[in-house]
Parts: structure tokens; sequence; C-alpha cells
């Protein structure tokens, strides 16, 4: 799975073997499958801190801004190889949040908040999608009032994943009216303890807490605003291209469909053969889980080329998801049908494992069927919806 880290440096891939000698093991895959999507274990806590000390965190950040300079393609396919093997993601706080600091921030905000990102100390939640502003984040009525000391902060914020074990959130409010639709909003990003603010667990049946966030007066300075009032629109849309690139990574399922390889073959090695319905569906999922890896590398080669790349990575997130579901959903029973098991397979929990978690895969950095609507007005050129309702702004 290292092949997709060819085009980096001799060090990168190094870095990566070196990384995954030591601390690549059953109890931090089982780990990760049981608590990551509620809370951060000690095993995978411990491989995080050693992924912030190798610089991962910063790996495409610019080397003025404490990072490495590394390409979108290289960063890509390390998430890619972290994912196969069952690692700890790079955190989204330092894929999708860093850059838009980096970009739009002022200095004193990047001096305060991109060394803290860089060593792990600061998570951040997104707070885009309300209870009546879901992937339509232009109708967003959650606001930020000017106020003496600089804003206060009121609404409601549903969907925010990962909350709970955050320090920082990144809202996204209303500021001007709602009939300015995108041009409306603002970014603001807070400590999440302070006063005013709330959040309350909303279970998932994929073992992954997420969270409704209320703010209920919540005064911020100056200094909270990220870019521009009224613009944090165009701060939100690089980000959102970056998250549903990552979104679209393969590795979970290369190692599912590898796994699969594996009891094949120790099958007929024992003398028994291997249904024909297995057989016949791993023909047909190659082809689509091939195209899905390519596809991410020629998104983020846009992105590295400075190329528009808002369709490619719509196109890849509803491909690369909707895949997971299927693919999974067929691994259960396509598991099922081998007598026995090579030692230490992972085919008795990772297509479980992978279809719990699906859905959060395909409403995460907007819902499948708004991008759908995206890939055909951006990608080919058709009229939006009549229906307002279904409309997508550019």
């Amino acid at each position: 799975m290292l092949r997709g880290l060819r085009r980096a440096e001799p060090a990168v891939r190094a870095d990566v073997l070196e990384f995954l000698a030591r601390h690549q093991s059953a109890d931090l895959i089982d780990e990760i499958m049981t608590t990551s999507g509620l809370y951060v274990g000690p095993l995978e806590l411990l491989a995080q801190q050693e992924m912030a000390l190798r610089g991962w965190y910063g790996l495409s950040w610019p080397t003025a801004n404490g990072g490495s300079g590394a390409s979108t393609a290289v960063t890509t396919a390390l998430v890619e190889c972290l994912e196969y093997y069952l690692a700890p993601r790079i955190p989204p706080t330092a894929e999708y949040v860093a850059p838009m600091i980096i970009r739009h921030g002022t200095a004193e905000q990047q001096a305060d908040w991109l060394p803290q990102i860089l060593d792990g100390r600061m998570h951040v939640a997104l707070g885009y999608s309300e209870p009546e502003a879901g992937t339509d984040l232009a109708s967003l009525r959650s606001r930020a009032r000017r106020a003496a000391t600089g804003w206060t902060l009121d609404g409601e914020k549903v969907w925010n994943s990962h909350a709970h074990r955050c320090t920082h959130e990144l809202l996204a409010l209303r500021t001007g009216s709602v009939a300015d639709r995108h041009r409306g909003v603002s970014l603001f990003l807070v400590p999440i303890d302070l006063k005013g603010i709330s959040y309350h667990e909303i279970e998932t049946w994929g073992d992954v807490r997420t969270n409704r966030l209320v703010l209920d007066g919540v005064e911020v300075p100056d200094s909270a605003l990220l870019g521009e009032v009224d613009q944090g629109w165009r701060c939100i849309v690089g980000a959102l291209e970056r998250e549903r690139i990552s979104l679209g990574t393969s590795g979970h399922l290369l190692r599912l469909f590898d796994e699969f390889i594996a009891a094949a073959r120790w099958t007929q090695e024992q003398g028994r053969a291997v249904s024909e319905e297995t057989m016949n569906g791993l023909r047909t999922y190659w082809p689509r889980l091939l195209g899905c890896h390519r596809l991410a590398v020629a998104a983020a080669r846009r992105v590295d080329e400075g190329e528009p790349a808002a369709t490619e990575a719509c196109m890849l997130k509803v491909s690369t998801t909707e895949l997971r579901s299927e693919f999974a959903a067929w691994a259960i029973v396509a598991a099922s049908r081998f007598q026995q098991l090579p030692p230490g397979s992972l085919l008795e929990s990772l297509p479980e494992w992978l279809y719990r978690r699906a859905p959060f895969h395909r409403f995460g950095g907007g819902t499948n069927e708004v991008l759908r609507d995206i890939i055909a007005q951006r990608g080919i050129g058709l009229t939006r919806a009549a229906d307002p309702a279904l409309a997508v702004d550019r």
C-alpha cells in the first residue's frame, strides 16, 4: 500500500515504514474499531502524539508556517496509507482547518493557533450544519451580533462530530441577512469551553458520536473572527474541497479487498474451493476500487496544479462513499461463505465496522444527493433545479 507514496521523498516513505513498525498492532486496530468514534484510546493517543512529532500534521503546510511543504498528492497518499493499515488518521483540524487559517487568518491568529495544531494540542470541531440548514449552508440562522467588546453568538448546530473531544469550535454564523445567503456568513474560531456553549450527544448506529451544539449568548472578541465579515463562505469552499478528497480515499476498502484475497489464497492452500459468488464479486469490485483510488490521485494533482477541483472532489467523494456502503454490505455476506478464516483475518470485524460507519461518510462534507447536483451543474453544465430548495449555489 506504500505504492501511493512512490512520488514522495524517500525520507517520507522511510518515516511511514518506521511509524508502522513501531505502532501497527492488532491491539491498536481493535482499539480504533471499538472506541475511535467515541473517544481516543491510549494506544491511538500514543500513535497520534508520534504523528505530530514526525510533522505529519503539517505535511502539506507551507514551510513558512511550520510545515513541510509537501504536495496535496503526497498528503492524500499518506492518508490512504494510514487508512489501509487501520492506523489513526491525520486529524481534520490539520487537514481542513489549518489551511483555512493559513490562507485567511491574521498573522496573530496564525502565530497563536498553528503551533497548537501542529503539535496536537488544538483540535477543532466543524460547526456548520443546523436543524434547518444541513448541506444548504446558505440557510444558516444561527447568528453573530456586534457587541461592545466583540461579538455575541446565539443559535444551534447539529451533526457536530467530535465536539466532545475537541478544544475549539469553528462556527459558521449569520452576520448579514438571511436574504444574503452565502454572502452573509462569517466564521468564528472559539474555545469550546466558553460560557454559553454546551453540547449534547446524538447517538448513531455506527458507534460514531456526533453532537447538538447550543450557543446561548456566547461572548467572543474580534480576534475570534476568521477571515472577513460576511465572507465566511469563501473560506469554507476550499476546506470542503480538501475534506471531500480526504473522505474519498480508498485505504479501508483496499484493505478489505486484500483481506479477501488473503483468505481466498489460504482457503485454496488448505485444499478447499472458494465460492464462485465470492470470486465474481471480487472481480467486479476491483476495477471500481482502483478507479476511486486513481480519481483521488487526479483530484489531489489538480489542487497541486492550482486548478479548480470542486467537481473532481465531489465525484470522488460520491463514488467512494457509495462504494463503501455497497462493498461493505457485500463483504458481510461474502465473508460468511468461508468455512474457516485464516489466523489474524479481519474479515470477522472489518466489513461490519465499515458498513456501520458508511452513513457518516455519505453525509460528511455535504450529502451525496447535493453533491450530485454540483457535479451536474459544474461538471456537465446542466442548469439549476427548478425547485429553489434543490438548487446549489455556485
